[in-house]
């Protein structure tokens, strides 16, 4: 029997094959990426409505904010089209921690 150390706050992480941890690392990575440009995106919205809304009529305070709502949407678009194709590339090589790069919402119970 081997003595192992096992740490209830990481559960089995590491146990499993260096090519496993290394993708779980690299999906959480990615998932934490997707957050902050998720977040990213919310700030910029914001405060470009927010410029739009206090630029008083000046047409190029309200130009500079069309162009930072148009680069926030073009960014959330990037963010898309970036989850999409690590998806499909999850399924063409079978990587299964790739192809579960889905955000589930927990259903009430």
């Amino acid at each position: 029997m081997e003595n192992s150390i096992y740490n209830p706050a990481i559960g089995n992480f590491g146990s499993q094959s260096g090519a496993t941890t290394l993708a779980y690392l690299l999906a959480v990575a990615f998932q934490m990426f997707l957050i902050i440009a998720s977040l990213a995106f919310v700030f910029f919205f914001i405060t470009a409505g927010l410029s739009y809304i206090s630029s008083g009529g000046d047409k190029t305070g309200i130009e500079a904010a069309k162009n930072k709502i148009v680069s926030a949407f073009i960014g959330l678009f990037i963010v898309i089209v970036t989850l999409a194709v690590v998806q499909i590339l999850g399924k063409i090589l079978q990587l299964a921690s790739l192809e579960e790069l889905i955000f589930r919402i927990p259903k009430p119970q």
